[in-house]
């Protein structure tokens, strides 16, 4: 009887920890902020704050990883089309969050820094007139050919709900702080995200 309580405790014992071992470990795969690779896609709306931006329509990928202290590193490549169209490349690096307990809820403030180059597309040749610096619209129009940029810094936060352990959806609010002649101003990218963590 005795034997058999001993074998029935540690078989109960061993059972227990296997469990404990199990949950801890589907608890760390499926945490939102846990380390591992991304790849993703953003789309939506960029508003410029140039003289005679305007609005215009963005897209990109972006890719990076996070380690298991929660640092971000990636990258982000972005195409506008509006009356100036743009592409933006910057690498980027961020601190992935979870504050909502046990949703599915990740928040990842971040900052870029890289290249944005633009040209101007043929809706803002209509646009000099009632623009505010006319002058200098038509000048930037009249450079149409010669390539012009500048460096970006790129303070932003992702929040994303992962639908499944691997693949999320949320929004990116970006601001695109420019440093090219005319275009030194602020572009405030909305953009919807979505993608998949592995």
């Amino acid at each position: 009887m005795r034997m058999t309580w001993r074998l029935t405790s540690a078989a109960f014992a061993v059972a227990t920890a296997l469990v404990s071992h199990t949950a801890s470990a589907q608890t760390e795969d499926t945490a939102v902020n846990r380390a591992g690779g991304m790849v993703g896609a953003v789309a939506g709306l960029g508003i410029g704050t140039c003289t005679g931006c305007g609005a215009g329509f963005g897209f990109g990928v972006e890719g990076g990883y996070t380690f298991g202290f929660h640092l971000y590193v990636g990258a982000n490549f972005t195409y506008e089309l509006g009356k100036v169209n743009s592409w933006l490349f910057e690498p980027q690096v961020g601190y992935d969050l979870a504050l909502f307990g046990d949703l599915p809820i990740l928040l990842r403030p971040y900052v870029g820094l890289g290249y944005e180059s633009f040209s101007i597309g043929s809706a803002a040749s209509g646009s000099c007139a009632n623009s505010g610096d006319p002058t200098l619209c038509q000048s930037l129009l009249n450079s149409v050919s010669t390539s012009f940029g500048g460096f970006v810094i790129s303070p932003g936060a992702l929040a994303t709900y992962a639908i499944t352990p691997h693949i999320y959806a949320g929004a990116d609010l970006r601001f695109d702080i420019g440093t090219a002649s005319g275009f030194g101003g602020v572009t405030i990218n909305i953009l919807a995200a979505g993608g998949y963590r592995f």
